[in-house]
């Protein structure tokens, strides 16, 4: 009888390593809790300065929303020019201004901020990453786009995009947020 019992024990332990092993192999490699997951930010100011330019404060905020630890293997904060719009922008009638095998129309490039890693962010916390810009007062609509590269995809190029549209009221019509 004693004999029985050590068998069931020992194929108890060896059932309970099995559905351990599958467990761990459908939270870790199934459902991805390796890799890190993120959220973008973007909080924008904007001041005059006076002959004829106008500051923009930028921040990124990134939120780790994952289990990981998330170290961004790069980040960059590009400035675009929508309105008034650039000559480079065709708007012909009956004709779809976005290029063949494009998703959006390509805005004049003002500038773009790099930056390689930036920081360590712990599971539910965050972090910012701050950048001013001075450009021409008589712009009234521009476009940010924003991508953080994901440091477990940096073969692919991968990572959290971030695309918006901020509108450059004259501060004396402006209404306070």
């Amino acid at each position: 009888m004693k004999m029985w019992l050590l068998i069931a024990e020992s194929v108890a332990k060896i059932l309970a390593i099995v559905v351990g092993g599958v467990w761990t192999y459908s939270l870790f490699v199934r459902n991805r809790l390796r890799y890190p997951k993120a959220e973008l930010e973007l909080v924008v100011q904007h001041f005059p300065l006076g002959s004829g330019k106008r500051l923009l404060h930028c921040a990124i905020k990134i939120t780790n929303c994952g289990d990981v630890l998330l170290r961004p293997s790069t980040c960059k904060l590009c400035l675009r020019q929508v309105i008034p719009v650039d000559k480079e922008v065709q708007f012909l009638d009956g004709c779809d201004p976005v290029l063949a095998g494009e998703h959006e129309l390509k805005w004049l490039l003002i500038v773009e901020r790099k930056w390689g890693k930036v920081a360590e962010i712990e599971p539910g916390e965050s972090d910012q990453i701050h950048t001013d810009f001075v450009i021409n007062a008589d712009i009234e609509l521009v476009q940010f786009y924003g991508f953080v590269g994901n440091p477990r995809k940096l073969k692919n190029d991968f990572g959290w995009p971030l695309t918006r549209f901020y509108p450059l009221l004259d501060p004396k019509s402006e209404s306070a947020d």
